[in-house]
């Protein structure tokens, strides 16, 4: 029970406190509203997709996903 009550313990708590409200507030606005703060979010796609055999047919997920295929 002495650990509980020393000052070292319990010291750096607000510290771990008010990083993890300063990190919860900064996601805060993506996790609310993500389709008006991430408009703009630069985005790459790189298709390295080999492609594999499905029932005899070769088929490549990867280029039907880069040419926005609906998957049908």
């Amino acid at each position: 029970m002495r650990l509980l009550a020393s000052p070292k313990i319990w010291g750096p708590v607000p510290g771990i406190v008010a990083v993890l409200a300063l990190v919860f507030y900064a996601y805060l606005g993506a996790v609310v509203s993500p389709v008006k703060y991430l408009e703009h979010l630069p985005m790459a796609l790189v298709n390295e997709d080999r492609g594999g055999d499905l029932a005899g047919t070769e088929v490549k997920i990867g280029d039907c996903v880069v040419e926005k295929c609906s998957g049908t």
